[in-house]
């Protein structure tokens, strides 16, 4: 490999790594600067709103606490109970009035519903003597008679919407306003100097500029607090500090590229050495060292490279390590799931034989022998095809083989209400096998037909060039994706399943030159088959 070539990719590698992220940086800059102002308003809105919402809050519950002290006090329960009530109210009631500046009006009714007083001027009588108040929101107390006794009249104080917003809680953005909208009277109150509908937007342009909105909406009282400002005083000083950030981007790019043109020439000799032990690595020697010379920078990527190639050659012999220990993991997984179905038919057995304790229990305990001894076959015969890689291969009836499978797989079909249907098999049809494992390997596929069969699993066998076993459930069926990694070790689409039984399936049929293969109709059940030389 030439200098050249050293050199040039060297330039381009810059060019990637170096220029175009900044290159993208400075684009990144350039929009995230709107960004930012949005959000730096936003969260200044939000802000104005919340404490806008909290004086609302807390001028409401005071206001609560003076209609309260208006209609709670000797003076008026004495003047509303009187048989010829006075033609005003006590004087109680201007001198309580004047230390509640949220409160604008005040109406006094008796236990009709007739207007006794009215305080202020903005209330006035309809023509059926009731008080008719200014928009506003109303707030109501019960006047108690004397002594506590039953309410004698109601007290109606208006709260003016306005007074709910004091003017030091207004301090937010430049040019920044917030208002309160009264849901009930469907006005606006506060410094409202646009139309009001375009606060009704998350967002709008008015007088060229760009405006964000913040709003919240309260109960009770039932306002709405809005909060607006202009987002193009804050977004013009981001943008030019990202202009300033775009231009010394461009600025150090230019400078990377003139420094990697200059630093290319005195690195491509050293480099040329380096990449010619890189190759030697690449192909599995790693006996080449190199003798670091050159520039200091240099200097040290041939140590470091020295030092890599020292760690890959022990990292490699590691990871020969681990795989044998992930095949001996894998070992015990298989194992273990060769264990845990006839653990499952014992367990079923064996609660039966507690609920029925009598005639039917010699049974019942042959059962669970008879699933224990498979066990001791499956493990053995497990471990015995882990030791020597193959199985020890005798004749053997396929009926002897459904019998044996449908045997062990009974206790699962029993709990499923699932009927196992073994078809005729032709007379003296024999494979060549080793008995535990096949009979595992067909167990593990009648056990997941049950799990899917909706009523019935039917097992049939043929030979013609092969000997043919065909497994078949009337279950929901197999999705195409899922039918793709069927047999993958630890995919299960089964609520706790261990996604090992057809592995271990494949796994067997493999060991006897066999073959396993599933298809399936996503909608009208599966068909497992195991092909076995005749």
């Amino acid at each position: 490999m030439t200098a050249s070539s050293f050199r040039t990719r060297i330039l381009i590698l810059v060019v990637g790594a170096v220029v175009l992220p900044l290159t993208m940086l400075g684009v990144w800059l350039a929009r995230s600067a709107q960004r930012a102002a949005t959000t730096l308003v936003a969260t200044q809105l939000d802000s104005l709103v919340a404490r806008g919402v909290g004086s609302v809050t807390v001028t409401w519950s005071n206001a609560s606490s003076d209609v309260r002290l208006l209609a709670e006090n000797a003076p008026v329960a004495a003047a509303m109970s009187a048989a010829s009530p006075p033609a005003s109210p006590p004087p109680y009631v201007d001198e309580a009035l004047a230390t509640m500046p949220t409160i604008t009006n005040v109406v006094f009714l008796d236990h009709t519903g007739a207007v006794r007083w009215l305080v202020n001027d903005d209330m006035s009588l309809s023509a059926n003597g009731h008080a008719v108040p200014a928009a506003g929101f109303i707030m109501r107390a019960a006047v108690p008679g004397v002594g506590g006794a039953k309410p004698v009249g109601e007290v109606q104080a208006r709260v003016s919407a306005a007074a709910l917003l004091p003017p030091e809680v207004t301090s937010g953005p430049a040019q920044a306003l917030i208002a309160v909208y009264d849901r009930a009277a469907h006005t606006w109150a506060g410094s409202v100097s646009m139309p009001a509908a375009l606060l009704e937007k998350d967002h709008f342009a008015w007088n060229g500029e760009h405006w964000l909105v913040a709003r919240r909406s309260m109960q009770d009282p039932a306002l709405m607090v809005v909060a607006a400002a202009p987002l193009d005083p804050v977004a013009r000083p981001f943008a030019r500090s990202a202009n300033v950030g775009i231009a010394a981007l461009a600025v150090v790019s230019l400078g990377v590229v003139l420094l990697a043109a200059v630093g290319a020439r005195r690195l491509t000799s050293p480099l040329g050495e380096l990449a010619v032990a890189a190759d030697a690595v690449a192909r599995g020697d790693f006996g080449l060292a190199l003798s670091p010379r050159g520039p200091s920078e240099v200097a040290r990527v041939g140590q470091a490279f020295n030092a890599m190639r020292a760690n890959v050659r022990e990292m490699m012999a590691e990871r020969s390590r681990r795989e044998s220990l992930a095949a001996l993991g894998e070992l015990s997984a298989t194992i273990a799931h060769q264990v845990r179905t006839p653990l499952t038919a014992i367990k079923i057995d064996l609660q039966r034989v507690e609920e029925l304790v009598g005639g039917e229990s010699v049974d019942l305990i042959g059962h669970a022998l008879a699933a224990t001894q498979r066990i001791e076959d499956a493990v053995g015969a497990s471990l015995s095809m882990a030791r020597t890689g193959s199985a020890r291969f005798e004749p053997i009836e396929v009926t002897e083989l459904l019998r044996e499978s449908a045997v062990a797989a009974t206790p699962r079909a029993s709990v499923r209400n699932v009927t196992i249907e073994l078809a005729e098999v032709p007379h003296g049809l024999i494979v060549h096998g080793d008995r535990p494992a096949l009979i595992q390997a067909l167990t593990n596929v009648v056990i997941n037909a049950v799990d899917a069969a909706r009523q019935t699993v039917r097992m049939a066998a043929r030979s013609a060039e092969t000997t043919t076993i065909d497994i078949i459930d009337d279950g929901p069926g197999i999705s195409p994706a899922n039918l793709l990694r069927v047999g993958e070790p630890f995919f299960s689409t089964k609520v706790g399943g261990t996604g090992l039984g057809l592995t271990i399936a494949r796994r067997i049929l493999d060991a006897h030159r066999g073959r396993l293969v599933v298809s399936s109709d996503d909608s009208n059940g599966t068909r497992v088959r195991l092909e076995l030389p005749a």
